[in-house]
């Protein structure tokens, strides 16, 4: 099938019990456009293919006996800041470049033990510091919808990786909006746990008293008109020129506008603020 990757989390998940395509060809056609994206958008800090496509032939094997779970075979990304055992933990830094975790975060386990199919690690903001994802020592993250742009941090990889389809769903941790921003400039949904509703065990700290992971932080369920879930989005493709060639003509006119607002709103924002500050100083 070539249009598995339009397939929301639901829909895979559906699909595989239905046994209408198997684990490994969804790893295959995933793993495919991250291999191919990963000189523009530069989504991925590891990519994990051959341990990806043995969990998938395990899941197989499970579904083919009926044991399979909700998410067996249903391919996902880790942010780069989950302990993985046996595949290194970078945090998007060169000082934990050859960091390999000898166990699993919590997040990482569960939905390891769910069936879930990882195949990589995603980039980030150098140890989440960051809203931009230009901090990493692995480079920048590119935004799918305009290469000129940033996808938002700390959790952009995993919010770009998503966004292009590169992966159904992906990890992602918040401590002042890194879920959230991201979700927003990527135009996604991010789900942000209320704080201790997930485990930070394995999870690598920015600010102990303020992280919170979460399991499938980023997806793109969508439910279609009338109800039911795992339908099919087509979003405009990623764009396939280089930033330098794209125009402003290029973008939607619904992208435009929300530009537009957006600037104009900051600019009133940024005027009363720099006002309040005159009047203070008076």
């Amino acid at each position: 099938m070539s249009e598995l990757h339009h397939i929301g989390l639901t829909g895979l998940a559906a699909g595989l019990r239905a046994r209408r395509f198997s684990s490994v060809e969804l790893a295959e056609a995933f793993l495919k456009r991250i291999e191919a994206s990963q000189g523009t958008l530069n989504a991925f800090i590891s990519v994990t293919r051959s341990q990806a496509l043995s969990e998938a032939a395990a899941a197989d094997r499970a579904l083919a006996a009926g044991t399979g779970g909700a998410l067996t075979g249903v391919p996902i990304a880790h942010k780069d800041l989950f302990c993985t055992r046996g595949v290194r933990t970078t945090c998007g830094s060169r000082m934990l470049d050859n960091f390999v975790s000898p166990y699993d975060a919590t997040v990482v386990a569960k939905l390891r033990r769910a069936g879930a199919v990882m195949l990589g690690k995603t980039n980030m903001d150098e140890f989440a510091m960051g809203s931009s994802n230009e901090t990493s020592y692995y480079g920048p993250v590119r935004n799918p919808w305009d290469q000129r742009l940033v996808p938002g941090g700390s959790s952009g990889g995993s919010a770009a990786a998503v966004a292009a389809r590169l992966v159904p769903g992906a990890t992602a941790t918040d401590t002042g909006g890194s879920i959230r921003q991201p979700a927003a400039l990527c135009g996604i949904t991010g789900l942000k746990p209320t704080y201790g509703r997930v485990s930070r065990y394995g999870m690598v700290a920015f600010a102990s008293s303020l992280d919170q992971g979460v399991c499938g932080g980023f997806s793109t369920i969508f439910i279609p008109p009338g109800g039911g879930g795992g339908g099919v989005f087509r979003p405009p493709p990623p764009p396939r020129r280089s930033p330098a060639s794209r125009s402003d003509s290029s973008r939607s006119s619904s992208t435009r506008a929300w530009i537009r607002r957006t600037s104009s709103a900051f600019a009133r924002r940024s005027g009363s603020s720099r006002a309040s500050a005159r009047s203070s100083a008076r």
